[in-house]
């Protein structure tokens, strides 16, 4: 039985989908541009990445619908598509996200997309988020910035919640670390 908030059209969407229906998924692409832009955004810390990353995570998204079975949410499911993809990119191209330097041009739109406040502190802390470890940055994404809590974030990254709160005790403490000279 797929979840999915007691949406219908969601559901009618995903089978819609599922069966072969471009504007059917055109429809929860549009749904969930966003929120996995903002979750890659703030893996890669730069747009161009993000756009790169978003394309990827629905190109594969869509060659894995037909297998979709509804034992996660939809947005939980595409979410860890999205992250996988994030983690494989990353990792290929042995990158890191960008620091503030980098995001410099971004669009005043973009910027109040992928995050509300742009001033020193909100720089100070995106650039924090890139010297965490992966796992780290994507537990504090996830529940911080996206609002999962803990049991919806082990789903995405393929864990037990258990490993998601140490990978968020593990961040806080070297995010108070790292802050704590820029104080």
């Amino acid at each position: 039985m797929i979840q999915t908030n007691d949406d219908d059209d969601e559901i009618q969407w995903i089978h819609a989908a599922q069966n072969g229906d471009e504007s059917a998924f055109r429809s929860l692409f549009d749904r969930y541009y966003e929120v996995v832009f903002r979750v890659l955004y703030r893996l890669a810390g730069n747009q161009q990445d993000a756009e790169d990353l978003v394309q990827e995570a629905f190109v594969k998204a869509a060659r894995r619908l037909p297998g979709f079975r509804g034992e996660a949410s939809f947005k939980n499911w595409l979410c860890r598509i999205a992250v996988n993809a994030a983690r494989d990119w990353f990792r290929k191209c042995q990158r890191r996200p960008a620091t503030a330097d980098a995001r410099e041009d971004q669009p005043s739109s973009l910027q109040q997309m992928a995050a509300p406040r742009r001033d020193t502190t909100h720089d100070l802390l995106h650039d924090s988020l890139g010297q965490l470890k992966e796992k780290e940055r994507q537990a504090l994404v996830l529940t911080y910035f996206e609002g999962f809590n803990h049991a919806e974030a082990a789903e995405v990254l393929s864990c037990a919640e258990s490993t998601v709160s140490w990978h968020i005790h593990q961040a806080k403490q070297k995010l108070k670390e790292i802050l704590s000279h820029h104080v």
